[in-house]
């Protein structure tokens, strides 16, 4: 799952849920606390909203008594002066958390609370006969008395003027209402963290699990351990990452394994090298033989190699305008041809390269066109005719061909266009004589360009920062 949509997922869980929970803990304890109203006060019909408005739920509460008490006026007015019956009632009134005052023409002659709690509402009692006596009428004190009041007026046996007031307290809720606020805070709050909870559960779990994986990858890849395959669990953001790390695990892979390949070469060339020196004593005095007869002791010999070197100078003043140059050559040539190329490139500025001529096949061939200049190096007589067979293909798609071997191997010429010599020496020795031509290459072509040998563009002979 996408970043952005758990993101909204986990926006919308932590509105959309806590307002479902808590709106049905609402009716739940709603209904519960309605249930407690009406066993304990005898309150029927009311609803949920009617918790809101305790108000409604003060003026309810002495519902029941007021019916008593206006029934007994009216068949026992004699009650009212009884003072162990209004003290019976009052209790009843108590329990409602309401109160009952009597008075009889102008003098209060029953109080049943406090006269502290009173005091304020004796000051606003209405007079005999003028408020409206039926339940539905309720008279409200404002300001410190804050109490619903309803008035009874009746007479005495004795004829004189009576009133009884039922006087609710509204200044605090009754404990069932305080109570369902408190369990609905409570609630609220145990929605919230629960919700949370689940959220930061589910985010942790979305997240953690690719990280753990994408962390115990980078464990593999610092001990050198690249064998295994980090597989993303969707495609997401962490997902894309994990194929990323992948992809940088199999390439690193690759890496390793094309590193193993060439130190095993390398190897392999080393233990030849060594097995060279170790060759007996004859064919050490054939070497020897051989670097003698390459020396240039005679006049001939020197005006021979001179003249090679005339050559490449000609070679060198014809083709200086090309714009590419490949070098091929195989093992030990083609470290050569590396080594011409890049003396090629630093001071003639022309693009060229040098590529292992046993690897054409795989790409490099397609490089090659009409015209293109290609010089190959052929000085090691095992791999000589190998060489020569890639000289061809090279040919064969429009190629100009120059070759670089030893005396004797003048076959080349039925391949390559130009030819340039050196003397046969020990195979260890080759690349000495090797480079010679090569770096003149370089050299004359340089010249034939018009540039400055000694002062290449860009390059510095020394290196004062890493």
């Amino acid at each position: 799952m996408k970043l952005r949509n758990r993101l909204l997922i986990a926006f919308l869980t932590i509105t959309i849920i806590p307002i479902i929970l808590s709106v049905t803990l609402v009716v739940v304890f709603a209904k519960l606390q309605l249930g407690a109203i009406d066993k304990t006060y005898g309150i029927s019909g009311m609803t949920v909203e009617s918790l809101s408005n305790s108000t409604e739920v003060l003026a309810r509460l002495a519902e029941k008594p007021f019916h008593e008490l206006r029934k007994t006026v009216k068949e026992r007015p004699g009650h009212m002066e009884d003072a162990t019956y209004l003290k019976e009632f009052n209790q009843k009134l108590k329990e409602r958390k309401t109160y009952l005052l009597v008075r009889k023409e102008d003098t209060i002659i029953f109080i049943g609370t406090e006269s502290d709690e009173s005091e304020h509402v004796l000051n606003q009692l209405p007079a005999y006969g003028a408020a409206d006596t039926s339940f539905e009428k309720v008279i409200y004190f404002s300001g410190e008395a804050q109490s619903l009041v309803r008035q009874i007026d009746f007479q005495y046996p004795d004829g004189k003027e009576g009133s009884a007031f039922v006087v609710t307290d509204i200044s605090n809720m009754i404990p069932e209402i305080e109570q369902f606020f408190v369990d609905m805070l409570f609630s609220i709050v145990i929605v919230l963290i629960f919700s949370a909870c689940l959220l930061v559960v589910w985010i942790y779990r979305g997240v953690m699990g690719p990280l753990k994986k994408m962390r115990a990858a980078t464990e593999n890849i610092k001990e050198g351990n690249l064998d295994f395959e980090l597989c993303p669990e969707a495609d997401d953001e962490l997902g894309q990452l994990c194929m990323d790390l992948e992809d940088m695990r199999k390439r690193l892979k690759s890496n390793a394994e094309e590193k193993v390949v060439f130190d095993r070469e390398n190897k392999e060339l080393i233990s030849n090298i060594s097995h060279d020196l170790k060759t007996p004593v004859t064919a050490i005095k054939g070497y020897a033989e051989g670097i003698m007869d390459g020396v240039a002791d005679t006049p001939e010999k020197m005006e021979r190699y001179l003249r090679d070197f005339q050559d490449t100078q000609y070679f060198a003043s014809r083709y200086f305008n090309h714009g590419s140059v490949f070098y091929i050559g195989r093992n030990l040539d083609y470290a050569m041809g590396l080594e011409g190329s890049l003396k090629l490139k630093e001071i003639s500025y022309i693009h060229s390269e040098a590529y292992a001529s046993g690897e054409l096949k795989h790409g490099t061939i397609s490089l090659v066109e009409d015209n293109t200049l290609v010089i190959g190096v052929l000085t090691q007589s095992n791999l000589y005719e190998k060489t020569i067979s890639n000289m061809a293909e090279c040919k064969a798609r429009g190629a100009y061909l120059m070759g670089l071997t030893c005396y004797g191997h003048y076959s080349i010429e039925d391949t390559a266009d130009f030819t340039v010599y050196i003397p046969k020496t020990a195979p260890c020795f080759t690349g000495l004589l090797a480079i010679v031509p090569l770096q003149l290459l370089g050299y004359y072509t340089s010249v034939a360009r018009g540039l400055d040998v000694d002062k290449p563009r860009n390059l510095a002979k020394s290196v004062t920062v890493e």
